[in-house]
């Protein structure tokens, strides 16, 4: 496989077959070296599935999203194909056969990730909204981390060899800035099980006479069950831009009837819009009532990544919880995503919110 790189002062880097572009603007040094790793980490695991490599791209940018994650591109074979995976205004641009396809992560609230057949001519990445990458043509990384603001591959699987100018003519096929249908979710390894005080079945306490129960549904905005964005206490959300037509995975139900649509990253606590997630348009919010004080303010993060539901803890006091179907014991997750298969449950304080996805089977 050719890496022929166009000339600049942000980051291209080369692991096996597996290549990243990180730009610099605003970004720290010591943040795009801990990307650096992860990537070289994913590389040396030719085996992954593509879900499991998106999981761990998401789980890295949730983790950082409350500073200045550096936009970033990456190229990362799989045995199924390629994923491309975008964090920022980068894009990517495929050609196979006679189509080429536009990626962009420019709009995306969060990323976009996507998992491509491994036969294409060509692909490109770059950062330059509407204009392709010109990688100089005698270029061809091996290995290693080179200053650059974008890259072309040659010949992963396909038969194409194009000139740099035949990337600059190729006119898109068709531009995406939300996450595409996922595959089926693999079961990653489960967290170990810790002991917790025994608990009876949890009921929750009614509010004050003074206080309304959070209840009701959050809707997409791509989907609004009455026409507009709404958030989970049933106001009307601030515009964040284009709405995005994200896939609508199936819905969290709690026993005091909030539903919560996974179809957008959300942040739960006693005060969520506390989290720059949300502030910034990022994520919704789903404010717990919380009369034992038991819930932090911004206590959990919950995403869905590759068709893969992603519970996170936000360094709660209290922590984060799964459990499977009419298991005995909880399982606490920590700042690492860990998957909530469907079925299971998630409890945060005595707040317990049962997955429930979508399809013939749910």
């Amino acid at each position: 496989m050719r890496v022929s790189i166009e000339p600049g002062n942000d980051l291209v880097g080369r692991f096996g077959d597996t290549v990243v572009l990180i730009s610099r603007g605003g970004a720290t040094d010591a943040s795009a070296n801990e990307l650096l790793g992860l990537v070289a980490d994913l590389a040396a695991d030719r085996e992954a599935p593509a879900t499991a490599v998106a999981a761990r791209l998401a789980s890295w940018v949730l983790g950082h999203i409350a500073g200045d994650v550096a936009p970033f591109g990456i190229v990362v074979p799989v045995p199924d194909g390629v994923v491309v995976f975008l964090r920022g205004p980068v894009r990517c641009t495929v050609s196979a056969g006679d189509g080429v396809r536009n990626l962009s992560g420019e709009q995306a609230l969060t990323w976009v990730d996507q998992i491509l057949p491994g036969t294409f001519d060509w692909l490109a990445i770059g950062g330059v909204e509407g204009t392709a990458v010109q990688a100089d043509p005698v270029s061809d990384l091996r290995a290693g981390v080179v200053p650059g603001q974008g890259f072309v591959l040659n010949d992963l699987g396909g038969q194409g060899q194009p000139a740099p100018a035949a990337a600059r003519a190729a006119e898109p096929a068709r531009q995406e800035s939300a996450r595409p249908e996922p595959a089926a979710a693999p079961q990653p390894p489960q967290p170990a099980p810790v002991e917790l005080p025994e608990l009876d079945e949890p009921v929750l306490s009614a509010p004050p006479a003074d206080e309304a129960p959070v209840s009701g549904t959050v809707a997409s905005g791509a989907m609004p069950l009455d026409g507009a964005d709404r958030d989970s206490g049933g106001h009307q959300r601030p515009g964040t831009g284009p709405a995005m037509g994200v896939a609508h995975f199936g819905e969290l139900r709690s026993q005091d009837g909030l539903v919560v649509v996974l179809d957008r990253p959300y942040v739960f606590g006693r005060e969520p819009t506390n989290d720059p997630m949300v502030r910034n348009g990022d994520a919704d919010s789903v404010r717990l009532y919380d009369p034992e004080n038991m819930i932090s303010r911004v206590h959990a993060y919950v995403s869905v990544v590759g068709g893969t539901v992603l519970v996170q803890d936000a360094n709660s006091a209290q922590g984060t919880y799964i459990g499977a179907p009419g298991a005995a014991e909880w399982t606490r997750v920590g700042m690492d995503a860990a998957p909530l298969p469907p079925g299971w449950s998630m409890r945060i304080g005595q707040h317990i919110f049962t997955f429930q996805p979508d399809g013939p089977d749910a």
